[in-house]
């Protein structure tokens, strides 16, 4: 059995993300692995002393975030795992693909908004990064983007 690797973040606009990655485990028989990494963003102007609450809170939402995606999956029948990782996106992508010998990554697509890590271009130009790095595949899902606060 092969594994797939999603890499997501949270809110309404991820779940079909996550939805297609389900689909595709099914479709493949294969292992799903949700992957979500909490990155340091330099471009807020914080506090040094609230830097570790901030990174504390950060984690547990994504362990509870990714917790609802395997709850879903697992109802539609697949074998799923998630990790939460700390650092740079692409690293950790990239490190978690090789250690769970991933056949594909799946990554969300959507227009450019404000925190959001990756441009339209930026997507592309990750994607096509991963795979010359890693040999592995990467599908694109295209995301609506969530409506700003």
């Amino acid at each position: 059995m092969g594994t797939i690797v999603c890499a997501t973040r949270s809110g309404e606009a991820s779940r079909p993300l996550q939805n297609r990655a389900v689909q595709l485990a099914l479709e493949r028989q294969a292992g799903l692995v949700f992957v979500y990494v909490v990155a340091p963003d330099t471009r807020l102007d914080l506090d040094e002393q609230l830097v570790p609450a901030i990174s504390h809170e950060l984690f547990w939402f994504a362990e509870a975030t990714l917790n609802i995606a395997k709850i879903r999956a697992r109802q539609a029948g697949v074998h799923v795992e998630t990790t939460v990782r700390r650092g740079a996106v692409e690293d950790e992508i990239e490190n978690v693909i090789r250690e769970y010998q991933a056949e594909l990554l799946v990554i969300g697509g959507s227009q450019a908004r404000a925190g959001q890590h990756f441009s339209e271009d930026g997507v592309e130009n990750f994607a096509r990064q991963m795979e010359a790095n890693t040999g592995v595949p990467v599908e694109i899902v295209r995301l609506t983007p969530e409506p700003a606060a």
